[in-house]
């Protein structure tokens, strides 16, 4: 049998919006990043964004990805992962659209 190959970009931003230039053009924001390739592991908060506006608990992310509730709380926690782990666990994120729009907290609201 032969296994489908799958491109995915994890050092890509992955949140609740399309990226934008700016943070696609400057590497060194690294909160909009949800994986962290050179200490791989996740970005919590952008992990927990991520979920968030898919509609994903802890648990019900790490049932559909097929991990461990116990691993998804180590990502959570920003500890390293396996790279198979983050695959799943991208894999099932962007297989997702978001249901909502979170707005970032210090921004000027524009009227």
């Amino acid at each position: 049998m032969h296994e489908t190959q799958l491109s995915l970009d994890m050092q890509r931003p992955l949140s609740s919006t399309t990226s934008s230039p700016t943070v696609a053009a400057n590497p060194d924001s690294r909160r909009q990043w949800i994986w962290d390739g050179e200490r791989q592991a996740f970005v919590a908060g952008t992990l927990r964004e991520a979920m968030l506006v898919r509609g994903f608990t802890p648990h019900s992310l790490a049932v559909s990805a097929r991990v461990a509730e116990s691993t998804m709380y180590n990502a959570l926690a920003g500890r390293p992962t396996r790279l198979r782990t983050a695959r799943r666990v991208l894999e099932t994120l962007a297989g997702v659209e978001p249901k909502f729009e979170l707005s970032r907290l210090g921004r000027a609201a524009t009227s």
